[in-house]
């Protein structure tokens, strides 16, 4: 898709828009939430959306699978073009969103990346494409996401900058995701063997600081790796990519108001259970059709805190996997 003029408060803006990309399996009734919600955004008909139905690694995912070829079969209508990718075998989460990635990235430098259980805002598409314009030169941004984590944060701008990832929605540009991709196990082991740095990393916070750890030792209970022709690279899920933002000093820009909802807390998903499930599907959205965008401002100490702690209240430690951290900090001297 080439470059589009758009007119907000009789400012022309220089906006390229971005294709979607959405990974899938067996999550029909999310996907079609999903979709419905991207539909209604404006620039939704000026949008190449690419869409990969993975193979079921298992025939628990059988049914579930073939609705959702059944669905998208079908056609879809309201964006420029849908592009469906039908796997002939089981590439997994990673390697599925790493192959709809390379599609997009064929189109354009950049693009929109969502889960197929989020919905989003009606000014989502506009939002994140005008800030992936407004941020493309400045490389110490990784992203601009469109999810904000349920907590209470006393609004200043329409965005801000923060070491913090949401995989939930975000856009990115071909160079971050090529940068992220030399990001390496010894880079991170390197790292955490100087004291001062795994001081500071801990006292910033006690999650990251863990995930650190796990990542490093190769010890996390989630995969770590994709398969990659040269060898072992990280995934990018957000739990590694938070790790990344903290050590090369990068930021995320942030909604103040989210534009996102995660609707898959319903056991349906890969990673998200029962837990907080209405915490997440109730959870508040910004409920404007336009976005006038801003310059980010810098998060303030209280709002780093708060994300902090929304982060390090997931880490239920119990007194063995406080010892179990303690023996993999000493595993890396």
């Amino acid at each position: 898709m080439g470059l589009y003029f758009t007119v907000q408060s009789n400012e022309i803006i220089y906006m390229v828009i971005s294709p979607i990309v959405i990974p899938t399996l067996n999550r029909c009734g999310h996907l079609k939430q999903c979709l419905e919600s991207l539909k209604k955004n404006r620039y939704a008909s000026e949008t190449d959306v690419y869409i990969s139905i993975d193979y079921p690694p298992s025939e628990r995912y059988r049914e579930g699978y073939k609705e959702t070829v059944s669905f998208l079969n079908a056609g879809i209508s309201g964006f420029r073009n849908v592009y469906v990718f039908i796997q002939k075998e089981n590439l997994g989460t990673s390697d599925n969103v790493r192959f709809l990635y390379e599609k997009a990235f064929n189109a354009q430098d950049r693009l929109i990346y969502t889960e197929d259980d989020n919905v989003f805002s009606l000014n989502y598409l506009e939002y994140t494409n005008l800030m992936l314009e407004r941020y493309e030169e400045d490389k110490t941004i990784y992203s601009v996401d469109g999810y904000l984590w349920p907590i209470e944060i006393n609004k200043r701008a329409e965005t801000f900058k923060a070491p913090f990832f949401g995989a939930w929605g975000y856009g990115i540009w071909s160079d971050r995701i090529e940068e992220f991709d030399r990001f390496r196990r010894e880079d991170l082991v390197g790292f955490l063997k100087n004291a001062n740095n795994k001081k500071k990393l801990k006292k910033w916070s006690r999650h990251i600081y863990r995930q650190a750890l796990y990542i490093a030792t190769e010890e996390h209970y989630y995969p770590i790796y994709r398969n990659h022709g040269v060898g072992k690279m990280y995934m990018d899920d957000d739990f590694i990519v938070n790790v990344y933002l903290y050590i090369m000093s990068k930021n995320v820009i942030l909604p103040y108001v989210s534009k996102v909802r995660n609707m898959g807390h319903d056991g349906s998903g890969e990673n998200c259970d029962f837990s907080n499930r209405a915490l997440f599907e109730e959870q508040s959205i910004d409920k404007r059709n336009c976005f006038k965008p801003d310059d980010s401002v810098d998060a303030n100490e209280e709002e780093l805190s708060l994300i902090r702690q929304y982060f390090d209240g997931m880490d239920r430690q119990s007194f063995k996997e406080s010892i179990r951290t303690e023996w993999m900090s000493l595993m890396l001297k």
